[in-house]
């Protein structure tokens, strides 16, 4: 992500976390658009579905304490390729992204549902 979008704020393993996370405050929309898609189209990632049910890549989730229809877009990777899980997230009405990796998607998930989810 280029550091033009926005603010960009990187930190390493968290206790129950990820291994390394990296948030993005995002100048507008647009940058935030550009920022998200330019991790999606990576091909060097294995995009799953990030719940039961849910589309492969890009989809919508929502924290049932925003007004919105919905709260931002998630993406989720298996760790084939790169040796690391992935979630990708943004929550739209803060212009915020993040992007935590672990060493398997359950855990990464885990810490996601729980925490993770709350940033931004």
């Amino acid at each position: 992500v280029d550091s033009s979008s926005g603010a960009i704020f990187q930190c390493g393993a968290v206790p129950g976390g990820p291994a390394m996370a990296r948030y993005l405050l995002a100048r507008d929309m647009d940058s935030l658009v550009a920022s998200f898609n330019f991790i999606l189209d990576d091909p060097s990632r294995t995009w799953i579905p990030c719940a039961e049910g849910a589309s492969v890549g890009l989809s919508k989730w929502e924290d049932h304490g925003e007004t919105a229809d919905y709260t931002g877009w998630m993406a989720c990777a298996s760790p084939d390729n790169q040796g690391t899980a992935e979630i990708v997230w943004t929550r739209n009405s803060s212009l915020f992204m993040a992007h935590a990796d672990g060493p398997d998607f359950a855990s990464l998930k885990q810490w996601w549902v729980s925490t993770g989810n709350k940033a931004g």
